[in-house]
């Protein structure tokens, strides 16, 4: 079962693209596939959420945080370090956007510079001489 990344609902089907066969057009009908289209192209969405019709592609699905990270930081951090994890390295500036869609509110670079921080000290980021922050590998984020 894929989660939603954005309302985590467990009510997720798969985007499939190409051209359909009957099969295909009979699970699009009762509701277990999405049709996506002919065209084929990278970083398509391949899953929907049919509880908040969101679309996102493999990569968003893949680069989840693991459990024990996730139970350490506020979701604030967590947010954080996903879009890290997911367009890293990125600077700080990069990640605000991303995080005003996700909260529907202003946020600051103060605010996300500060959760990167944090998140450095406890070693679960690093950051470049240009101010990039990438995430370090999952087996440096338990303790």
């Amino acid at each position: 079962m894929v989660t939603c990344p954005y309302c985590e609902g467990l009510s997720t089907i798969p985007i499939v693209y190409g051209l359909p066969t009957e099969e295909l057009f009979k699970a699009a009908e009762r509701g277990l596939v999405e049709l996506g289209g002919c065209m084929v192209m990278s970083d398509q969405p391949t899953r929907l959420c049919l509880d908040c019709d969101r679309r996102w592609p493999e990569s968003l699905t893949n680069s989840s945080l693991d459990l024990a990270t996730a139970k350490r930081l506020p979701v604030f951090n967590a947010e954080v370090l996903l879009l890290v994890k997911l367009l890293g390295p990125i600077k700080a500036r990069d990640i605000t956007p991303h995080l005003a869609d996700k909260f529907m509110e202003e946020v600051t670079r103060r605010d996300v510079n500060s959760a990167l921080y944090q998140m450095k000290n406890s070693g679960l980021v690093v950051v470049n001489e240009s101010y990039e922050w990438s995430a370090l590998p999952r087996a440096t984020t338990f303790s």
